[in-house]
C-alpha cells in the first residue's frame, strides 16, 4: 500500500515540481506548454518541464541530423544547410525561456522589436559574463565590441526583415576579431547568424579558420515570454586540449548570448 501510495505521490509531483516557480505569477503554464510545443517538436514533455522549470536546456549533436533544439520555423532547412556546409566537429545547441517582464504591459506586441533593438546593440556585449568551470566562478567574456558597418539608427519603429552588421569583438580566448552578423525577421520571429571573418587563434596558435566558426541565435516571442535558441557551431583544426578549449569556448559563447539578451531586456 505504501509503495503504491509514494509511486502515485512521485507521479503527481513529476507534473507540479516544473510549474512550482511560476505559481505565483501571471504565466498560463498551459498556454506556455503549448506555444513550446508548437515550435519545438522534436523535444519531449519532460524537456519542456525541464525547460519551464530551469528556464533552460541543452544538447550536443553529432551529426546535421542530431539538432534537436532548432525550431520548427521556415528557416530551420537553410540553417541545418549551413551548418552541414562547415562539416563541423564541435557543436553545443541551448533552448531557453525568459519571461517577459512584470510591468511590461505591452508584452507581445512589442517583444520583436525589443528583441531586434538589443541584438543589433553589440556595444552591449562588453562585459557580459559566464561562468568559468576552471575557476570557479564569474568571468568576463567579451571585453570590447563595436560595429564596424551597419550601424541601426535608434529607436527604430519596424523590424526590417533583412540587415547585415560587421562587428569587432574582442573576447577572452580569441582576441579581437571581426564578425559578420546577418538578421532575418517574419512577423514571429527573429534569426541572428553570426560568423568569423577571420582565422581565429589561442595565443599563437590556430584554432578555426575563417568562416569556421558560426552561432546562431532564434528569438521567438510567445504569449508568457521569449523562447530564445542559440547554438554553436565549429570546425576546430586543433585537437586535444586545444580543441578541448574551443568546444568550452563555444558552449560558453552560446550561454553568455543569452545572458546578454535577458540582461539587456531587463534594462530596456
Amino acid at each position: 500500500m505504501k509503495k503504491a501510495f509514494f509511486s502515485i505521490l512521485l507521479i503527481f509531483l513529476s507534473g507540479v515540481i516544473p510549474y512550482k516557480a511560476y505559481s505565483e505569477s501571471n504565466i498560463d503554464i498551459n498556454v506556455l506548454h503549448k506555444d513550446i510545443r508548437t515550435y519545438f517538436s522534436r523535444i519531449s514533455d519532460k524537456e519542456i518541464n525541464t525547460l519551464i522549470e530551469s528556464g533552460m536546456i541543452e544538447w550536443s549533436p553529432s551529426s546535421v541530423e542530431d539538432f534537436r533544439l532548432i525550431p520548427d520555423i521556415s528557416f530551420r532547412n537553410d540553417i541545418l544547410s549551413r551548418i552541414r556546409s562547415l562539416n563541423f566537429n564541435i557543436a553545443t545547441e541551448c533552448l531557453f525561456f525568459i519571461p517577459y517582464k512584470k510591468d511590461n504591459t505591452e508584452r507581445k506586441k512589442n517583444a520583436l522589436l525589443d528583441s531586434f533593438t538589443i541584438t543589433t546593440n553589440i556595444e552591449k556585449l562588453k562585459g557580459i559574463k559566464y561562468y568559468s568551470v576552471s575557476q570557479k566562478g564569474d568571468r568576463v567574456l567579451f571585453e570590447k565590441a563595436a560595429i564596424v558597418s551597419g550601424k541601426v539608427s535608434y529607436p527604430v519603429s519596424r523590424v526590417p526583415p533583412i540587415h547585415s552588421i560587421v562587428a569587432q569583438i574582442e573576447d577572452s580566448v580569441f582576441g579581437n576579431n571581426r564578425y559578420r552578423i546577418n538578421y532575418s525577421s517574419t512577423s514571429d520571429y527573429l534569426v541572428m547568424k553570426m560568423s568569423n571573418m577571420e582565422r581565429l587563434s589561442i595565443g599563437i596558435a590556430p584554432v578555426a579558420g575563417r568562416e569556421s566558426l558560426l552561432f546562431y541565435i532564434i528569438i521567438i516571442p510567445i504569449e508568457e515570454g521569449f523562447l530564445l535558441y542559440s547554438n554553436g557551431v565549429g570546425r576546430a583544426t586543433s585537437t586535444g586540449f586545444l580543441k578541448r578549449r574551443v568546444t568550452q569556448s563555444i558552449h560558453n559563447r552560446v550561454v553568455a548570448l543569452h545572458n546578454w539578451f535577458k540582461e539587456s531586456y531587463n534594462n530596456l
